[in-house]
């Protein structure tokens, strides 16, 4: 499971090692969910839609279930 930390402004990838949880930085593949992000994102014009720019990675502001949440996106719109 990716794990955002939104005081680093990290994106981690937990895993074990010598029976201690450590985080890998990673970037987390399209559609994962954040729930908060940190201010340290930018925020980008993509396609008249503004997005947010975080730790290498475009994340979009949507609603799921009526809560406000972070989407990554997809790795082909950053191309454009």
């Amino acid at each position: 499971k990716f794990k955002y930390d939104p005081t680093s402004g990290h994106f981690y990838y937990p895993y074990f090692y010598q029976n201690q949880v450590v985080y890998l930085s990673v970037v987390p593949p399209a559609g994962t969910v954040v729930h908060e992000i940190s201010d340290k994102y930018t925020e980008k014009d993509l396609d008249g839609k503004t997005v947010y720019f975080l730790d290498g990675v475009y994340l979009t502001k949507t609603k799921i279930d009526g809560e406000i949440v972070y989407q990554v996106l997809a790795p082909d719109s950053k191309s454009r």
